[in-house]
């Protein structure tokens, strides 16, 4: 399955299993609050909305049938400061979905940040659900996130190893004439 990371850069902090006598249903993403979140796959916004659960601002997104999971797959993202999609919206791979939250109340003056939910500090809390149950995210970040991860890092190399290069041939041709 090839899904992009939901953010930039990311840790988890929390993974995927029983925690504190329940089921974890999805993987913490350390970030600092306002860090912008993607949409690691195309599909559509089934929900988006600041909540007075648990979860605070979320997002879910629902992909259809993906081949390489053999079913129906969602994606779900909680502790959202800000929201940039609506229910109905077509989201592309990639695209900017929002920014994570989950700072406490005493960060943000006076009402905090509205879409901490139940978060001591900030995260994203990514879930993946296969056919309506949840599965461990972290399968699909070894089977596509950090391979395509390193893969731009590795682009990005040679894209600035290309311009040293080409920078260093031209200076060496222009000051040996």
């Amino acid at each position: 399955m090839k899904l992009i990371s939901p953010t930039d850069g990311f840790r988890i902090t929390s993974g995927f299993g029983p925690r504190w006598g329940r089921n974890h249903n999805g993987v913490d993403i350390s970030t600092s609050s306002g860090t912008i979140a993607r949409a690691p796959k195309s599909g559509v916004v089934k929900k988006a909305s600041f909540a007075g659960d648990s979860c605070g601002g979320t997002i879910i997104i629902e992909h259809g049938p993906v081949a390489e999971m053999g079913g129906n797959m969602t994606t779900s993202y909680c502790h959202m400061r800000a929201i940039f999609v609506k229910e109905g919206d077509y989201v592309r791979k990639g695209q900017k979905i929002g920014e994570t939250g989950g700072r406490t109340s005493s960060q943000f003056p006076p009402n905090g940040d509205i879409g901490r939910g139940n978060s001591l500090g900030p995260h994203l809390h990514f879930g993946v659900k296969k056919d309506g149950s949840w599965v461990d995210p972290e399968e699909h970040f070894r089977a596509g996130v950090l391979r395509e991860s390193i893969a731009v890092e590795l682009s990005q190399i040679a894209i600035f190893a290309l311009m040293v290069g080409s920078a260093i041939y031209f200076a060496t041709k222009l000051f040996t004439k």
